[in-house]
């Protein structure tokens, strides 16, 4: 059986598509017993979850492979422009697997991010965390009060250090085997390939960017926008249902929003102590006297 230096473009593309699309469903099954744990739910609720996941996952590794495909393209055609590489020498096959490799890393990590946050809040990574980070590391808080506080919790939730430590093993455990699962299925799976494929590269292309493009809505023409309005009749299994990393990003965006509209306002636009004071006393009462006299 050929090793993975023989395989084509469009082989070595398939595979990371659909490994970027295992890690995610690994992600979902580890989390699913701890909202069975919450709600237990019909076994219709279940397949929807699933199925509505599954999209939303596919969305998610049709964006990563296309980003990946366009990093090993551009790298590919600076290094063919300045060595002067004949056509059948590009590196585009070594230089795919290589940027599929580096935009598998950031998921892992928002995944690994997200299972831990999933398992103290039921939720995925939303608008709450980013908060919590903003002031963990005092990007938006008065100085030196919202990052000592966030550490202080931060150091509470990680005292169970045990339990922490356990449940990040058993994750990449699963994920680890879910990719063993995928590589050695797709090795099997070659043969078959190689046999059915259609004879002319032309055909194989266009059928691979056909299914790039109806995956990467989904299969629904509401692409992302399907899988927010989900009809799931169960707070804990539409959030289970929902991509972990679209969720983020929306969730980001509104944190991000929420502090030009709202929070510089109230903190740079505030007036100082003094002055609030003497305004406050004016509205209350005019010329009256106070006990305090500030």
């Amino acid at each position: 059986m050929a090793g993975i230096r023989s395989w084509s473009f469009r082989r070595i593309l398939v595979f990371w598509w659909i490994l970027f699309l295992v890690i995610q469903q690994a992600e979902r099954l580890f989390l699913l017993p701890d909202a069975v744990a919450v709600e237990r739910p019909a076994i219709g609720i279940v397949l929807k979850t699933l199925m509505t996941g599954f999209r939303a996952d596919l969305i998610i590794s049709t964006i990563a492979i296309i980003c990946a495909t366009a990093m090993a393209g551009i790298v590919g055609l600076i290094l063919t422009r300045l060595r002067g590489m004949s056509r059948s020498r590009r590196p585009y096959p070594v230089l795919l697997t290589i940027s599929s490799a580096v935009v598998s890393l950031p998921i892992l990590i928002v995944l690994t991010a997200d299972m831990g946050y999933y398992h103290h809040n039921h939720q995925h990574l939303d608008f709450v965390f980013f908060e919590y980070l903003d002031d963990l590391f005092g990007l938006h808080s008065e100085p030196g009060k919202g990052g000592v506080q966030a550490g202080q919790q931060t150091a509470a939730e990680l005292a169970d250090t045990l339990a922490w430590a356990l449940r990040l093993v058993g994750f990449l455990l699963v994920e680890s085997l879910a990719i063993t699962v995928w590589w050695f299925g797709f090795k099997y799976m070659e043969p078959v390939f190689s046999r059915y494929a259609p004879r002319s590269a032309y055909t194989s292309t266009a059928m691979l960017v056909v299914g790039l493009l109806f995956a990467g809505f989904g299969f629904h023409p509401g692409g992302p926008y399907a899988i927010r309005t989900v009809g799931i009749q169960s707070a804990t299994y539409y959030t289970l249902a929902q991509n972990p990393i679209l969720y983020g990003v929306d969730a980001w965006r509104a944190s991000r929003e929420s502090y030009p509209a709202v929070k510089q306002a109230l903190i740079v636009d505030a007036p100082p102590l003094d002055e609030a004071v003497r305004i406050a006393q004016e509205v209350v009462g005019k010329g009256e006297r106070f006990v305090d006299p500030r």
